[in-house]
Formats: C-alpha cells, sequence, structure tokens
C-alpha cells in the first residue's frame, strides 16, 4: 500500500484562515482523539493578507474541506477522520458548507534518522520538525493500519492518506491540497 501526505496548497488569491480563540483546542494534537462541540467553531480570514479567495479545502492551520468532499468521503466509509461543521466568516459573509477534518488515528512509523526529525515536544510527545516523512518499513510491517486517514504518531502535525483516499481527491479534482508519496524505507 503506498501513503501519501495530505496537505493545504494554496490556489492563486485564496484567503488563510484562523479559528476564533474560545475553539484553538482543535489545533492541540497532544490529545489526538474524536471531538464534540455544542456549536460550530467559527473560523475568520486573516486579515494579514489581502486574498480572499476560497478553495474546495480552507487552511486554518488543519484542513477544511467543503461539503460535497465530505459527502463523497463518508459515503466511502473513510476511516480515521471525524467531520464536524465550522462557521466560515469570510468578511462578513458567512458559509455553512465547509468541515473541520479532525484525523483521529495515528500509528508510530516514522523513520527519525531518514526524515531528519529535530525538536521533540514532550507535550506533544512528537517531533516538531522533519525534513521529509519518511515511514520504517519495520514499523509499518508491525502495525495494522485500519484507518484510511491517520497520523503518524511521531510527528502528529501531518496528515498521512491512504490510496483510496488519494483516488477520490484526484477523481474530484480537489483544489487547494496536495498529495505527496510519503517514501518508506
Amino acid at each position: 500500500m503506498d501513503y501519501y501526505v495530505l496537505e493545504g496548497g494554496f490556489i492563486e488569491d485564496e484567503a488563510s484562515f484562523y479559528f476564533d480563540e474560545d475553539y484553538i483546542d482543535i489545533l492541540d494534537y497532544s490529545q489526538i482523539g474524536v471531538l464534540f462541540y455544542n456549536s460550530p467553531p467559527k473560523v475568520y480570514i486573516d486579515d494579514q493578507y489581502s486574498e480572499r479567495g476560497m478553495s474546495d479545502v480552507l487552511k486554518a492551520l488543519d484542513l477544511l474541506p467543503i461539503q460535497n468532499i465530505v459527502d463523497i468521503l463518508t459515503s466511502n466509509y473513510i476511516r480515521g477522520v471525524q467531520f464536524f461543521p465550522v462557521l466560515v466568516n469570510n468578511d462578513g459573509k458567512l458559509y455553512k458548507n465547509y468541515y473541520h477534518m479532525n484525523v483521529f488515528a495515528s500509528y508510530p512509523l516514522l523513520n527519525e534518522y531518514a526524515s531528519e526529525a529535530r525538536r521533540y515536544s514532550n507535550y506533544c510527545e512528537s517531533y516538531k520538525t522533519v525534513t521529509r516523512m519518511v515511514i520504517d518499513s519495520k514499523k509499518l510491517a508491525k502495525s495494522n493500519i485500519v484507518h484510511d486517514v491517520f497520523r503518524v504518531k511521531e510527528h502528529c502535525w501531518k496528515i498521512i492518506v491512504n490510496e483510496k483516499v488519494k483516488l477520490i481527491l484526484s477523481q474530484l479534482n480537489v483544489s487547494g491540497v496536495r498529495l505527496t508519496p510519503v517514501e518508506i524505507i
């Protein structure tokens, strides 16, 4: 099985967004798991930049896919990710059709040496920096990966997807994301 890093890729004139302070725990990867909210987290446009465009997947440090992508991923029973609605405010215009992509599955797969892992965080139990994502083939062989979307435990800031998810996103021609093959050694 091949794996890919799923990351944001800005389109021309695309805005950058941020979560309201009341929901900043969304970005706390020290406690990866299922999240619950009583109301949609609020996301605002980052006024530091002049861009205001919106792609299929917004960037607010994490990824925020639009409803039709979420619908297709859930109808294909993609495992390892929870989607919950967010309220996006783009200069006063509210959008209710974007979702936070909470990846709750993780596996200890990183090849620390080949990835050039640095700056270990005891708080997150994860490296803050890797030069490139490299999966350790021995760790992979010992793991029973049952999720289509997951994080690598030793570098929890990256989202990894399998071929099934890559194929779906490629067929949909989704804007606002990049898929980079993960090296396995």
